[in-house]
């Protein structure tokens, strides 16, 4: 297998860029290194928006800048960036609450607000309970202790 440690000196005799077909975009598009990014713009059409956007690096968030639509808000809301955490919100609709909760940046720079986590988990849990302890679904619940 190739691997790439950096520019000029590889594991395998090789260079990933000389070997594109060996490349998982998916993979690269997430990795912040410097290399990675300028891989990623010299083949514009190999990224994978979703991995671009969990990317935190300066110019991977200039990207989905440059294509707001190609952004997969489930995995912005894993990204630490600034701009990111800007983004989510500007657009509290489009949070993936779950992933969000393991970014740690939405406490210790921007004091997200845990009300607000509780508001949107305690409505899924509400619905959650509304729909499994509905009366029809009582002959299910025999021997479960109720």
């Amino acid at each position: 297998m190739d691997v790439v440690v950096n520019e000029s000196t590889s594991m395998g005799n090789s260079n990933a860029s000389k070997k594109p077909n060996k490349i998982d975009w998916r993979y690269l598009s997430m990795n912040p290194h410097p290399r990675a990014i300028q891989m990623l713009q010299q083949r514009p059409d190999k990224i994978c928006w979703w991995g671009l956007s969990r990317n935190s690096h300066p110019l991977a968030i200039e990207m989905l800048q440059q294509n707001p639509n190609n952004i997969s808000w489930v995995y912005l809301s894993r990204n630490s960036h600034p701009w990111a955490i800007q983004m989510l919100q500007q657009n509290p609709d489009k949070i993936h609450w779950g992933w969000l909760l393991t970014n740690p940046e939405i406490f210790e720079t921007y004091g997200y607000h845990y009300s607000r986590i509780v508001e949107c988990n305690g409505t899924l849990c509400t619905e959650l309970r509304a729909s499994r302890m509905h009366p029809r679904n009582c002959a299910k619940w025999q021997g479960w202790g109720f």
